[in-house]
């Protein structure tokens, strides 16, 4: 800053303004740290200007360090190059962490988004949608959002049912065949009272058997050709709150479409009118980000609602090696830069949050705090299917089980299978 003060004395007119502007420019991202942290982002400015060397300020614990010694700046070249990459494409690239290659393929939400199919940019891929009911209580929540959905989207919307057979269907042989026959009774004449609710949409009613009920979706997911699936999930409170439900759990970890899942904890307040009007969009930068961030870029250019990226940085214990493999604040904010580089194309400039804990946590209470009305995250599969069966624990879990709005889930090239 003090090159730029020395600077600003002999410049005047356009060049005066020019030294401004890059001023500016180089203290937007410490104010808009210091305000995610409730501080006022001019007073830590002035006082780290006041300041010699590499005094800064420490947002996860709210005080002034050295940064270099606490770890958070870890290259002091790296500012230099992060600026001089804007001009000069060789820049070095050895001062950033790698970016996993799927992602660094797909960096950049228009980019994704051209490649979806022939939808333009601004317009989302879900013209058929699947709900997955079992005409419980958050079924019947979860059927709310996908009608609202079907209508803001023009979609057909389909419900299905999966007839699964229970343990008394077992108990004699002669029992299988009338068993199956009152569960699909009863299946059928719960989907005629939903459908009186549907007359005003393109839909479709299925009461499916299966041996599970992933099967049974799976195979209607490519004969509808589907593109969303929306359900609700059985949170539970106490000790069981990470707990969702073992099939909303086998279809988020399974399905090669978004999935978009509404949990007990979702605000009854919100506005059910299938627009979304503060989108928050939770990355850790691997692969599937670049998905994420078109789906999450789609919504809020379509409904001109805000954005709000989030990161969650662990925090660091002493004497740990993750002081290696965490980014820093610095490295955080370029990547959302690069993530989403028409974002002046937004009705709203993105807001950048950069949190610090367990990131499934401060996931949902960013979202709570924000008033966020959609979570959109990446997913990855897994092919352990007992560590996703009420063992998980994992950030998409306790995102799911525990936010306070929808959760859309994007799996990597998920842009493909829709």
């Amino acid at each position: 800053m003090g090159a730029l003060d020395a600077e600003e004395t002999k410049c005047s007119g356009d060049e005066r303004t020019g030294v401004l502007i890059l001023r500016r420019a180089l203290e937007a991202p410490a104010r808009q740290i210091a305000e995610n942290s409730a501080v006022d982002g001019g007073v830590v400015v002035d006082r780290m200007r006041a300041a010699k060397g590499n005094y800064g300020f420490d947002a996860s614990r709210c005080e002034y360090v050295d940064l270099v010694e606490a770890g958070i700046i870890e290259q002091i070249a790296f500012t230099r190059n992060r600026y001089q990459g804007q001009v000069r494409p060789d820049c070095d690239s050895r001062h950033f962490k790698p970016w996993p290659e799927s992602l660094r393929a797909n960096v950049g939400m228009w980019e994704v988004a051209g490649t979806m199919d022939d939808h333009s940019v601004g317009s989302l891929p879900f013209q058929n949608i699947l709900h997955l009911t079992d005409f419980s209580p958050c079924s019947d929540v979860a059927f709310t959002w996908a009608t609202s959905l079907a209508r803001a989207n023009q979609a057909k919307l389909s419900l299905l049912h999966v007839v699964v057979p229970d343990a008394l269907t077992y108990m004699t042989p002669d029992s299988r065949g009338a068993a199956r026959e009152l569960q699909e009774k009863w299946a059928r004449e719960e989907m005629q009272r939903i459908e009186e609710r549907l007359k005003d949409l393109q839909h479709e009613m299925i009461v499916a058997q299966g041996k599970d009920v992933w099967s049974a979706v799976e195979a209607k997911l490519k004969e509808l050709e589907s593109n969303l699936i929306v359900l609700g999930t059985h949170g539970r409170r106490g000790l069981r709150k990470m707990l969702m439900g073992s099939v909303a759990e086998r279809v988020l970890r399974s399905s090669a479409v978004p999935v978009m899942t509404v949990g007990y904890a979702v605000r009854p307040g919100l506005r059910r009118d299938g627009r979304f009007h503060r989108v928050l969009l939770a990355t850790d930068f691997a692969a599937g980000s670049a998905e994420a961030a078109c789906y999450a870029m789609l919504v809020a250019q379509r409904d001109e609602s805000e954005l709000v990226l989030v990161h969650v940085c662990k925090k660091r214990k002493q004497g740990s090696s993750e002081k290696d493999t965490e980014l820093s604040v610095a490295e955080v904010i370029h990547r959302f830069d690069e993530m989403i580089p028409h974002a002046e194309e937004l009705p709203r400039r993105p807001e950048a949050l950069v949190e610090y804990g367990e990131p499934g946590e401060r996931i949902v209470e960013a979202a709570a705090r924000r008033e966020a009305d959609l979570i959109v995250m990446g997913i990855r599969r897994t092919t352990n299917l007992f560590a996703t069966t009420h063992l998980e624990i994992g950030t998409a879990h306790s995102v799911v089980a525990q936010a306070p709005c929808p959760v859309m889930t994007v799996r990597p090239n998920a842009r493909q299978a829709a």
